[in-house]
């Protein structure tokens, strides 16, 4: 039987891509999950542009859409998380960079893992990327490994989870901003649910990207090292099992 998914997308400041986007990706998961197995969750928070407006204006079947005046991208994920209707759940980005790679092999491993990250990081991924880009995740993925003892080398990559395993760990979650998806890598760790990375094939687009390496690389570091502290200070111990 194919599984139910909810495609959890934020956008901010997306006018020129939110429509063909929400078009492409609604059209690729009716092939590949078919009519009645998919919906796309779509949560816009506190654009500038005329973001907004447009998506009031689309009437995409099986695509629904949510509004939050409080910015960043964590807060619109936990919104689509929790307005997610379908059994499974995919986070990804409004321009498909992984193009339908990652959904497709995931499918299948859901039935023996919890977590399926599609991860830029695989040493079977094919990407171009920037040189600082690379420099930056080698470096975001040492703190992680040393704050956390974290395996997972790309935590920012697509996600893929049951719906009821991403509640259980939202309470642990509470970063509004890109920090978010890592907090539900850690956090999966810790409670040793099973995650795989998969390799996946960078679709070039030409959207734009947003991330600065300095302004977002200092932001990532003093995350994990507030998480670190929140975490010292709870009761959570990094490398004792914890059932879920």
């Amino acid at each position: 039987m194919m599984k139910k998914f909810s495609y959890c997308v934020a956008v901010y400041n997306e006018e020129k891509y939110v429509k063909q986007g929400l078009k492409i990706i609604s059209h690729g998961l009716l092939e590949i999950l078919g009519k009645n197995n998919y919906e796309v969750v779509v949560v816009e928070n506190g654009s500038t542009d005329q973001t907004l407006n447009i998506i009031k204006s689309l009437h995409y079947p099986r695509v629904n859409y949510y509004h939050t005046k409080i910015k960043g991208l964590g807060c619109a994920q936990r919104i689509a998380i929790k307005k997610a209707k379908m059994p499974y759940l995919e986070i990804n980005a409004i321009d498909l960079p992984f193009h339908w790679d990652d959904l497709k092999t995931a499918l299948p491993l859901l039935d023996h893992y919890d977590m399926v990250i599609g991860s830029k990081a695989h040493p079977q991924s094919k990407i171009k990327r920037s040189f600082s880009r690379q420099f930056s995740s080698q470096i975001y993925h040492l703190l992680l490994r040393l704050f956390f003892n974290l395996k997972v080398k790309d935590p920012q990559g697509a996600i893929f989870a049951k719906k009821t395993t991403l509640l259980k760990l939202l309470p642990y979650c509470q970063s509004n901003n890109a920090f978010f998806t890592t907090q539900l890598v850690i956090y999966a760790a810790i409670f040793k649910i099973k995650i795989i990375e998969i390799p996946i094939t960078y679709y070039d687009t030409e959207k734009k990207s947003k991330y600065n390496p300095l302004k977002d690389g200092a932001a990532m570091f003093r995350a994990c090292l507030s998480e670190y502290i929140k975490i010292k200070l709870s009761s959570i111990n990094l490398y004792t099992h914890h059932k879920f």
